[in-house]
């Protein structure tokens, strides 16, 4: 019996030595750990390289320009920002917070005021409103009944 082992044993290795190739049964077990390291292998550099693209793929925040609002504030009449963005606008909320007021939109001054757009409007200016209701009040005789 063991003549046939040795035998066995010698037509391996000759078949090995000319061939190359090692016989099923050895190499089944050797393929089986090698393949999941390869697989492991070969997802880790597919990973690496997902990783490189996306770091590629997303802009800095440096290199991109921001593209800004380009309509007007409706608080304070800038350009470039909304009224929930105005730094004015939430500085008075939180002083309208603290003191209790309502907030309503203050005069910012006529530097910062579209004036084309008022005059497009036809429509008088806050200003102009509020002087209008306080010469309308002082005109208006008192109610008699």
């Amino acid at each position: 019996m063991q003549g046939a082992i040795d035998l066995v044993r010698h037509h391996q290795y000759i078949s090995t030595a000319v061939d190359g190739k090692v016989s099923r049964h050895k190499n089944n077990s050797v393929n089986a750990v090698s393949s999941s390291e390869d697989k492991i292998l070969r997802l880790e550099k597919k990973l690496d390289l997902l990783m490189e693209k996306l770091v590629k793929a997303e802009p800095s925040n440096s290199s991109k320009p921001k593209e800004g609002f380009r309509g007007f504030c409706y608080f304070c009449n800038k350009r470039g920002h909304m009224q929930r963005e105005c730094i004015h606008f939430k500085e008075d909320q939180a002083r309208a917070g603290q003191e209790g007021k309502l907030n309503v939109p203050k005069e910012r001054g006529s530097q910062n005021f579209n004036w084309k757009r008022q005059e497009a409007s036809n429509q008088p200016t806050r200003q102009q409103t509020l002087n209008l209701k306080g010469q309308e009040v002082s005109s208006q005789p008192p109610c008699q009944k």
